[in-house]
This record gives C-alpha cells, sequence and structure tokens, in this order.
C-alpha cells in the first residue's frame, strides 16, 4: 500500500511540474509597430486629457458650492454642541 501512494505521489508532483513549465511567452513587438502604437496612444491620451479637463472646469463651480455648503454644516453643527443646544 505504502508503494501505491508513492506512485500516486510521485505521479502528482511530476504532473504538477509538467503543467507549471506550459507557460506561453509574451508576443514580441517590432519598433515600427512600437512607434505605431506609441503615436496612437499619444493621440488618444491629449483628446483625453482635453475632455477631462472641460468637465472638470464646469463641474468646479458646483463641487466648491457643495464643499464650502458641507464645512459651514460641520462648524454649525460643532458650534451647537459647544452652547449646548
Amino acid at each position: 500500500m505504502k508503494f501505491l501512494w508513492g506512485i500516486v505521489f510521485f505521479l502528482f508532483i511530476m504532473q504538477f511540474f509538467a503543467c507549471s513549465g506550459c507557460e506561453l511567452q509574451a508576443p514580441r513587438i517590432r519598433s515600427a509597430d512600437r512607434k505605431i502604437i506609441d503615436s496612437l496612444y499619444k493621440m488618444e491620451v491629449e483628446t483625453l486629457k482635453l475632455e477631462l479637463d472641460s468637465i472638470c472646469n464646469l463641474s468646479f463651480d458646483e463641487r466648491l458650492k457643495y464643499t464650502v455648503d458641507s464645512i459651514m454644516a460641520v462648524r454649525l453643527i460643532e458650534r451647537k454642541k459647544r452652547l449646548g443646544y
């Protein structure tokens, strides 16, 4: 019985090591392809940057008002606690 378990254990270990070496390599990118990818990436980033900056500028006033209002509400609560209301 020990011999059978030894064989099973050995086969399990062999299967484990055989499967761990089956990793696929990442594809290589040629320099011409890399230049095309980089230029496309830069174009998209510039477009996204303009769009996101404009969205941020449009919502800045609303976010500022909300922040000031929430700070004032917290201060009012703290002031009421100190005065005992």
